[in-house]
């Protein structure tokens, strides 16, 4: 029931307490050895980082997991992870390897269940970005043939599968796109939570396009900018810089691209991003500075390890005290020392600044 719980709030969005539940799992598997409990409070952990948007946080986690996982032969928590960081391997290049495995992995009898759908929407995400239209649609119908057997119609939990069909049916299937997005804004304001009210205002305008479909981004941009979705926030901006682009003109484009370039890469949405780049150069602009600086910036998992590191102890005994690999460690300090604009664990006390 542990799991469920976690992944209860997480998809209420209250991050913060499911993000308080897996570090008292995590000090439980480092007291008790437990593998189980360790692969609970990984998986997890990466979950909640990659729906705040701290994606170069959530592949180092989301290693850890799988390293384990596979050591010690539990598939399940490899098929979960891959779909709770589903962000992370659409958006960042580092972790190719790591997306390769939702086209291998083998489903078996979890095809059909809830599991194995949503590992099938991971596949189905990955194959429409590289362009294999035909069996992405076939992954996505199938991940909503189980998703409605099953009752589950929560896009701000489970999967927000509909929207993603939606905007991967060719034009001569608009009326379907139409009626798959509008079902799931209607599921999604019905159950009042920003995320997925958010991402379907996205796919509905993206669709509609023109003024209407302006009107709908904005409401996406504006709906999510107090939520803790940063990486949909970034998405809603982008598309809705890329639309006001191709519709009034480069000047007006200009402020939502900024700040979605800015965001992205913030949440280490490498590829979002680079398409942020190339819609905001062609208005003619130059990028702002990219990467937020300073103590404020840092994640709660990458402050953690920083105050532990600005104590002199090694990143193997961190990684022993918080139950996670090396890697992770050294992802979190890597990820800081270019946030403080440091390039020494010496100069970490100092760029902490108080409480450091």
């Amino acid at each position: 029931m542990l799991p469920q719980g976690i992944g209860a709030l997480v998809m209420v969005d209250d991050l913060d307490r499911a993000g308080e539940i897996v570090s008292a799992v995590r000090d439980s598997a480092r007291a008790r050895g437990s593998v189980r409990e360790f692969l609970i409070a990984g998986a997890h952990e990466a979950w909640i980082e990659a729906r705040r948007g701290n994606l170069r946080v959530a592949v180092a986690e989301m290693r850890g997991v799988f390293e384990r996982a596979v050591e010690h032969g539990v598939q399940f928590a490899v098929l979960m992870t891959l779909w709770y960081c589903s962000d992370v391997l659409l958006e960042r290049p580092d972790a190719a390897d790591l997306a390769r495995l939702a086209e291998t992995v083998e489903l078996g009898p979890m095809s059909d269940l809830m599991a194995g759908a949503l590992v099938l929407e991971v596949r189905g995400r990955l194959r429409f970005a590289i362009g294999e239209m035909p069996s992405a649609i076939a992954d996505l119908r199938r991940v909503g043939a189980t998703s409605v057997a099953l009752g589950f119609v929560n896009p701000n939990g489970f999967s927000s599968w509909r929207a993603q069909l939606a905007l991967m049916l060719p034009r001569q299937q608009r009326d379907e796109a139409l009626e798959l997005v509008t079902g799931e804004l209607a599921d999604a304001r019905r159950i009042g939570l920003a995320r997925g009210v958010g991402v379907a205002l996205r796919a509905l305008g993206m669709l509609v396009g023109g003024a209407d479909g302006r009107s709908h981004l904005e409401e996406a941009a504006s709906v999510l900018a107090d939520s803790p979705a940063r990486l949909e926030h970034a998405r809603a901006l982008v598309e809705l810089g890329a639309a006001l682009r191709r519709d009034r003109g480069r000047v007006a484009a200009r402020a939502a691209l900024r700040d979605g370039l800015e965001l992205a890469a913030r949440c280490g949405a490498v590829r979002l991003a680079e398409r942020a780049q190339t819609e905001l150069a062609a208005t003619g602009a130059r990028p702002r500075r990219l990467y937020a600086s300073g103590r404020d910036s840092l994640t709660p998992s990458e402050l953690r390890v920083a105050q532990m590191a600005a104590e002199g102890r090694a990143s193997q005994d961190i990684a022993q005290a918080l139950f996670v690999t090396t890697k992770t460690i050294d992802a979190h300090l890597n990820h800081t020392d270019a946030k403080l604009g440091i390039n020494s664990r010496k100069q970490l006390a100092a760029a902490l600044g108080h409480g450091g």
